[in-house]
């Protein structure tokens, strides 16, 4: 692939930069509505008014994080940011091995934790009245759900995975036409 100017790259980024907010808002949207729709399906008596009409605060929670998301992004990364939209350099990420990366994830994940506490909270107690539903199991469920999400979803493809190389006539693509390997 051939190089990009700078002007290009920064132009790319500052597109980049008016695209994410969008990006943001719709991704947490769709992450918060499959989870309160899931969960509708499966107890609906704990989500009280927010299993009748799940888009609504899933579009209200999701409103009220964007700005603490955009916040915590520019305060994590603002000289990858500012490199990008001044020098238009891409930045590489700084290698982190081992109990360091653990400690970033928990970061990132603690904060998108307090992010949906937050906005949950803000929108139950005075923006949408979530109706006869306890408001903490809601909480809890605006949280922990975006979050265990798509790692259900991993698990599953991992079940798959698994299954899918212990069956019989599994034989794996490197494998040499004259070897028999047959899993058992």
């Amino acid at each position: 692939m051939a190089e990009m100017s700078p002007r290009k790259v920064r132009r790319l980024g500052r597109l980049f930069m008016l695209g994410f907010p969008l990006f943001e808002l719709v991704f947490d949207f769709v992450l918060l509505l499959v989870t309160y729709l899931v969960l509708a399906s499966i107890v609906p008596n704990v989500l009280g008014e927010v299993a009748v009409s799940p888009a609504r605060f899933a579009a209200w929670i999701a409103l009220v994080r964007l700005p603490m998301t955009l916040a915590y992004t520019l305060a994590v990364s603002w000289r990858g940011w500012m490199a990008l939209v001044t020098r238009g350099e891409v930045l590489d990420p700084p290698v982190r091995k081992g109990w360091r990366r653990a400690l970033v994830r928990v970061r990132d994940w603690g904060a998108d934790a307090a992010w949906s506490v937050m906005a949950a909270l803000i929108v139950f107690d005075h923006v949408a009245d979530p109706g006869d539903a306890r408001v903490w199991q809601l909480v809890a469920a605006t949280a922990v759900g975006p979050f265990l999400l798509p790692k259900s979803v991993r698990g599953l493809f991992w079940l798959l995975r698994w299954w899918w190389r212990r069956r019989r006539i599994y034989r794996a693509r490197h494998a040499r036409p004259d070897e028999e390997t047959i899993n058992v």
